[in-house]
């Protein structure tokens, strides 16, 4: 891994995958996970969909399914992976999930009984803080949640709703747009 003064942009990695024209499988498989601070990326084409992170081995090709992702390996049994797995699932059979129920699902503050991090990597506090989806801490926390929808005609909509550091929303942005279909 390269020195940390030294890593490149995590965000070269969305943009890499969207300015260029690899399957998401070969465009995770040709990142140089050494060279960021850690991530986990996910990247979909409509046709396939990859996961890829610096975290744990080589690029995973996702059948379709629900995953879910938090500060470790994709579907690290983490309660707060788990319970929100189990929630977005009885959404998907309840009907069509929409921005503000997909949002609130990411919402959850409830915590864990208890950290669920290895001992001595985070102080307790904020080990435990950790354990809800959504994060609240003075230095650190979830400043975004993010929903994005498509549907088999390529319609998509992206929400993304801000936060401030004491977990109060700050702002919200709608966008719609279409992806053109092979014919």
């Amino acid at each position: 891994m390269a020195p940390h003064g030294e890593l490149r942009s995590r965000g070269e990695l969305v943009t890499g995958f969207v300015a260029g024209d690899l399957s998401p499988y070969d465009y995770a498989a040709s990142i140089d996970g050494g060279q960021y601070a850690g991530f986990n990326l996910l990247v979909a084409d409509g046709d396939e969909a990859a996961y890829v992170s610096n975290r744990d081995l080589g690029p995973t090709r996702l059948e379709p399914g629900i995953y879910a992702v938090a500060n470790a390996a994709l579907d690290t049994p983490w309660s707060k992976v788990v319970r929100s797995k189990a929630k977005l699932a009885e959404l998907i059979d309840s009907g069509e999930p929409d921005e503000d129920r997909l949002l609130q699902l990411l919402a959850d503050r409830e915590r864990a009984g208890a950290p669920e991090e290895p001992p001595g990597r985070l102080s307790g506090e904020t080990a435990h803080a950790i354990t809800a989806p959504f994060i609240v801490l003075p230095d650190y926390g979830t400043r975004c949640s993010t929903v994005l929808l498509r549907d088999r005609e390529g319609r998509v909509r992206f929400t993304e709703q801000r936060f401030a550091p004491d977990g109060r929303a700050t702002g919200r942005s709608d966008f719609s747009f279409e992806i053109d279909q092979p014919a």
